[in-house]
């Protein structure tokens, strides 16, 4: 389950913007319009083929070098592709993947993916996302691991995603270590082992990945191929939550709500609900809104639990949709 929820909260994205045309860009991409464009002239918007746009003062420059604020004409489209309107960063996205950058490689594949200012293509994001990970680039191989983990876009595919999450942990990536543990955890395309599961989540933990001491935590509280502990685990969890992790948050936060392992404390259960909640996790928007509206440690005000029910339905939470719609009919 855990895993699960990673996966979506990994893939989401939301929004589709195509081509009018549906057309697929050339070897070249104007950028000052994104428009695909082989000539010496943008057929859309006039612009040369040098031309740029500097992201960060708006200025037209042919140099490699901003005419007015100096930026780096690579730096510009470095910070254009990360943008998050895709109309703004897709001219630098398309062409910083044409030049081989693997970042941009999958962000480009995403685009695809999603049909995102070109046409869906599935098999065109697959051709990326292996491009950008054969380029050495490990948050792509996390990708397609998930992409085979939670069976989207391809057939569920165990062995595959393996490969691809041991491919990244051979580059380094913390998060694909925790993605192997769980499959040992779970028996998912594996024999299941606890022992091995610990192993790599220890790995994870080692290079700072901080949901795999929540699952570390776990394994003591359950005693999954360790003694059950669960003072080990509590301590754990709050590593787990101090150190970032926003699942180990919302846990504190039920953890103290309830009363179990801990002194019942609505008050601080709230507060670590809150921590969760500014981490994105939508189970902690739910259980503020569910307190403003009962009166749970605080007053009651369906304002204020309807703005809460917004916010987890917006993250993904079914039921809170349900709730905010009775709250805001």
């Amino acid at each position: 389950m855990k895993r699960f929820l990673a996966l979506v909260c990994a893939l989401l994205l939301i929004g589709s913007f195509s081509l009018a045309d549906g057309s697929v860009p050339g070897s070249r991409i104007c950028l000052v319009c994104g428009s695909p464009t082989d000539e010496s002239e943008c057929p859309v918007c006039g612009a040369l083929r040098e031309c740029w746009v500097c992201y960060d003062c708006l200025t037209k420059n042919l140099s490699d070098t901003c005419m007015v604020c100096r930026t780096e004409k690579r730096d510009s489209l470095a910070c254009q592709a990360e943008d998050p309107r895709p109309l703004t960063a897709w001219p630098a996205v398309s062409h910083l993947a044409a030049e081989g950058d693997p970042e941009n490689l999958l962000r480009l594949g995403r685009y695809y993916e999603k049909g995102i200012m070109v046409t869906q293509d599935t098999d065109q994001a697959l051709a990326l996302f292996r491009k950008a990970g054969e380029a050495g680039y490990a948050p792509a191989w996390l990708y397609l691991g998930k992409l085979y983990d939670g069976g989207i876009m391809v057939g569920q595919d165990f062995t595959a995603a393996m490969e691809c999450y041991q491919k990244a942990a051979d580059l380094g990536d913390a998060e694909a270590f925790w993605y192997i543990g769980s499959f040992y955890e779970e028996g998912s395309g594996v024999a299941q082992s606890y022992s091995m599961a610990m192993d790599y989540y220890q790995m994870a933990a080692d290079r700072g990945d901080a949901d795999s001491i929540m699952s570390i935590a776990s394994f003591y509280l359950k005693g999954y191929g360790v003694g059950e502990d669960p003072q080990k685990a509590l301590e754990l969890y709050r590593k787990a939550a101090d150190a970032g992790s926003g699942l180990a948050c919302d846990y504190m936060g039920y953890l103290y709500m309830t009363g179990y392992l801990v002194e019942q404390d609505i008050e601080k259960g709230l507060e670590w609900y809150r921590k969760a909640a500014a981490l994105g996790i939508a189970r902690s928007m739910y259980a503020l809104g569910y307190a403003y509206q009962c009166g749970q440690g605080v007053e009651i005000d369906l304002e204020e639990a309807a703005r809460w029910y917004e916010m987890a339905a917006l993250a993904g939470h079914r039921n809170a949709l349900l709730v905010y719609r009775v709250l805001r009919p």
